[in-house]
């Protein structure tokens, strides 16, 4: 390759220099963010703690510290001590500018498959081109300009794709008000919809089909505008101070298990082949992307969360429910999988249930805020239960309106 004028190429070992970091290798990893001297790596975590050790401490700043395994490296410009021996601490002539060296590491590539100390066999003899010293310091001028360019820019767009989420959560909570909908009064009440459901439900309870349960219906008294539930047993109290919004007249609430089975068990062949989805690959935005893994049923029916297509999966683990992990399970091999365990899963009893609705219901600031507040457990091992979901309170339209709801959320989404 043609250089420029007045470059020239030259071997790395003729302008740069290593030391083993033996000597600043940290005594104790009892790390304190109070303490004053940072725990470098060259991975990707960089500082991993601080230490409150004295001696061993590398002040010969700026450098540049390269994982010989990884190749990784980074720019230090303050004093350090580090984790591990498996790495170079490189410095370099007062001729060389080492920001220049570090940009010039940061676009060599290495196979780093073989698991080798790579300075020494593939770096230290490698040929670079350099140019003169006030060169290198215009290209590290220009290279540190357009990163504070490219900053900006995703700063801005951090700003404003904040802003689409905090608009799409607003969009979701109007719609499951009956706000993004025009509300007429010849609308069918959904209370006929709730009914056919509940005998729906009746009837799978006295086939054995599903457990028993002590159903209810939710609704409000016009004498006294209180909401009243009254169960199959019987039993009627009031709940007027657990109605968390108001509604349009023909929806109705419902407990969330009066509508749907909560992580229901399927039954399959052993050799019937079936997805596998971990936590991890559930999307935590609006959207279902995800990869299956392709199993025996064998292989995953002990011990692990079952649905089948069109359940709707919730994460019940903090922080993915606060990072809103669900999705509409779909395109399932044979219709069936499962996955982790750290999953609730949610079937409507009928179709007069929009799954896409509940799922907007799921996304809402409404439901994750509340499951917060439900939260059980030891911290950072909090749950969302089985028991909240049971009992969350769902606004439900006839089924017409929740596909209106569906349209027009989709509808203002792809406008955003």
């Amino acid at each position: 390759m043609l250089l420029p004028n007045k470059w020239q190429y030259i071997k790395m070992n003729d302008i740069i220099f290593y030391e083993q970091p033996s000597k600043y290798i940290v005594e104790s990893t009892n790390y304190n963010d109070k303490y004053k001297t940072p725990v470098l790596t060259a991975g990707k975590s960089f500082i991993l703690g601080y230490t409150n050790e004295t001696k061993g401490i590398f002040s010969k700043v700026p450098t540049i510290i390269f994982d010989d395994f990884t190749t990784e490296s980074k720019y230090v410009d303050f004093d350090f001590k580090v984790k591990s021996s498996a790495m170079k601490i490189l410095n370099c002539s007062h001729l060389i500018n080492i920001k220049f060296i570090y940009y010039l590491l940061q676009v060599i590539n290495v196979d780093t498959s073989t698991h080798k100390r790579h300075w020494l066999s593939n770096y230290e003899y490698m040929i670079i081109p350099i140019p003169s010293k006030k060169v290198q310091d215009r290209i590290v001028a220009k290279i540190e300009e357009l990163f504070k360019k490219v900053e900006s820019i995703n700063k801005h767009y951090n700003r404003i794709n904040k802003l689409k989420e905090l608009l799409k959560s607003k969009i979701i909570d109007m719609a499951i008000k009956g706000e993004l909908t025009k509300q007429l009064p010849t609308d069918e009440p959904a209370s006929k919809l709730i009914k056919n459901i509940l005998e729906e439900k009746r009837k799978l309870m006295e086939e054995g089909k599903i457990k028993k349960e002590n159903l209810s219906v939710i609704y409000k008294d016009s004498t006294d505008n209180q909401f009243y539930e009254k169960f199959d047993n019987g039993k009627i109290i009031n709940i007027t101070d657990k109605i968390p919004f108001d509604i349009p007249d023909t929806w109705c609430w419902v407990k969330i298990k009066d509508i749907c089975l909560i992580n229901p068990r399927n039954s399959l062949a052993d050799e019937l082949e079936t997805s596998f989805i971990p936590m991890t690959l559930i999307n935590s935005g609006y959207s279902n992307s995800y990869t299956f893994e392709i199993k025996k049923w064998k292989d995953i029916k002990k011990g692990f969360t079952h649905f089948k297509e069109g359940d709707i999966g919730i994460a019940k683990i903090t922080p993915c429910f606060q990072n809103k992990k669900s999705t509409i399970f779909k395109k399932l091999k044979n219709g069936y999988g499962a996955g982790t365990t750290e999953l609730h899963i949610l079937r409507p009893i009928t179709d007069d249930i929009e799954m896409e609705y509940l799922f907007w219901i799921i996304k809402s600031s409404y439901f994750i805020d509340s499951g917060v507040k439900s939260y059980s457990g030891t911290v950072g091992q909090q749950r969302i239960s089985k028991d909240f979901l049971f009992n969350f309170l769902v606004p439900v339209p006839n089924h017409n309106e929740q596909i209106k709801i569906i349209n027009n959320i989709n509808k203002v989404f792809n406008n955003i």
